[in-house]
């Protein structure tokens, strides 16, 4: 009597069952829904004309946060955080390759503000293979470390937070936070007047940002909301500034391509407008957006619908309703991206990006009244 082998399952059936389970998985973990309620306000709209325009910057150095690292052929997504002491920390992940997620892991560095260069990179211990996109956030002492950690490819992220009461030298154990699927950050969170803290996030999932607004500082509960790009644009890693009246512009990469999408919310981002497309180009890929000591905004974006050159920075003194002061942060062949900037006590510009993945570069400029 023969044996009845046992039949084994197709590998596209596997493959379904568990696009299936994710689904489930992510259907679970999602209880958010959009919110478009209007159209916004026209904000990065109205540009001077270039030929009456002058650089709102004036360059004072340029110099890289490392040379190398061992064994690491990418590197890529800078943030920058000041210290309660005054130092410059940067965080960054490097990748073995040849993918972004290839082993990837988050290296940090420090600077003293009299210092001409960088302390050499150390990897933060133990954090979840790969471990990408870090943002540093100072509070009363406390370094947060937030990144995404992305085990398949990006649609797979979460985000996860360790923190450190020594100033980078040890770290918490880190844990993941109860987000929905997909869950990646870029941007740093902005403390809002009534006391709210807005953390700009998206999913790499569902393709759309995502508002995290917490009454506490723990990281512990958010309540989320979603804004979504309009048509068939996609929003990613917005950035969000507080205006003089309470209103709240947030400026996002549009992942199709063509042009900075914007959204506002007059409610402390309860709710949000539907995105809408700006005049400003983007090239898919990430913006920055803070408001200077001196309450302008500032901007810094890709002058390009599709390429990631040249990286320009530039100012509103209307609360961005229109942009002038063109200043080229970096240009000619090659990609500079992925934009973090502080302006420290003494009001210098300080500025990071990634040219060509293969450096992170540091800037500072001295900003015109």
């Amino acid at each position: 009597m023969h044996a009845t082998p046992i039949k084994q399952p197709h590998a596209r059936t596997i493959g379904t069952i568990v696009a299936v389970c994710v689904c489930v998985f992510a259907i679970g973990a999602c209880d958010i829904l959009p919110n478009p309620i209007g159209v916004p306000d026209a904000y990065f709209e109205i540009i001077p004309d270039p030929s009456n325009d002058v650089p709102a910057f004036e360059l004072m150095n340029k110099s890289f946060v490392f040379e190398s690292i061992p064994h690491r052929v990418g590197h890529h997504g800078a943030t920058m955080a000041i210290l309660d002491d005054g130092r410059l920390m940067t965080a960054w992940y490097s990748y073995r390759g040849p993918e972004e997620l290839d082993g990837a892991s988050i290296f940090i560095a420090f600077k003293d503000s009299n210092a001409t260069g960088w302390s050499a990179p150390m990897e933060v211990p133990n954090l979840p293979s790969p471990a990408a996109n870090p943002l540093l956030i100072v509070r009363d002492e406390r370094v947060q470390l937030f990144f995404a950690h992305a085990p398949f490819q990006w649609w797979s992220s979460s985000v996860w937070l360790t923190e450190s009461d020594d100033a980078g030298a040890t770290w918490s154990a880190a844990r993941q936070l109860a987000l929905p699927a997909g869950a990646n950050l870029r941007n740093p969170p902005i403390q809002l007047g009534n006391g709210t803290t807005l953390l700009p996030a998206y999913s790499d999932f569902w393709l759309n940002a995502l508002m995290l607004r917490a009454s506490d500082t723990d990281g512990a509960t958010w309540n989320v909301n979603a804004v979504y790009g309009p048509d068939e644009d996609i929003l990613l890693q917005p950035a969000v500034v507080e205006l003089g009246d309470g209103t709240l512009l947030m400026a996002g990469r549009n992942r199709g391509g063509g042009s900075v999408l914007y959204a506002t919310s007059a409610d402390q981002g309860a709710t949000w407008t539907s995105a809408q497309r700006g005049n400003l180009p983007n090239p898919d890929s990430a913006v920055a957006l803070t408001q200077l000591r001196d309450g302008r905004l500032l901007i810094i974006f890709n002058d390009s619908d599709t390429q990631r050159t040249p990286l320009v920075a530039m100012v509103s003194s209307d609360d961005g309703v229109s942009w002038s002061g063109r200043t080229v942060l970096a240009d000619g062949a090659g990609a500079f991206s992925y934009p973090s900037v502080v302006q420290t006590s003494d009001g210098v510009l300080r500025v990071t990006y990634s040219q060509n993945r293969d450096r992170i570069v540091y800037q500072t400029w001295h900003v015109s009244e």
